[in-house]
């Protein structure tokens, strides 16, 4: 089992461990976090999210995890795409997060 960075960095100011052992332990992490990292995103692009007849994501949905209300698209057409396509991407990493959790199950 690979030591935590705070084990590490403890580890090698003790003399407990070669620098090569102590990058060797700190690669792994890295590693280990790319490929989480590289996982969560596959999940967020691909991840299928409910949808009307219309192919618009759920008001619903979109006010839950943009804690206020869409603007008004005549207001200003830009801002509200952007509300929109923000409001997508968070749930779509709201539902990343969660398969990435369960793969520890």
């Amino acid at each position: 089992m690979i030591p935590t960075i705070e084990d590490i960095l403890a580890m090698l100011a003790k003399g407990e461990c070669t620098q090569e052992q102590a990058l060797q332990w700190i690669g792994s992490h890295i590693d280990a976090a790319t490929r989480d990292a590289a996982l969560r995103d596959h999940f967020a692009t691909t991840a299928a999210i409910g949808r009307d007849a219309n192919g618009n994501i759920s008001t619903a949905s979109a006010k839950a995890v943009m804690f206020e209300d869409p603007p008004d698209w005549e207001a200003g057409p830009t801002a509200a795409m952007q509300w929109w396509c923000d409001a997508e991407a968070r749930i779509r990493y709201v539902k990343a997060e969660s398969m990435m959790k369960a793969r520890i199950l």
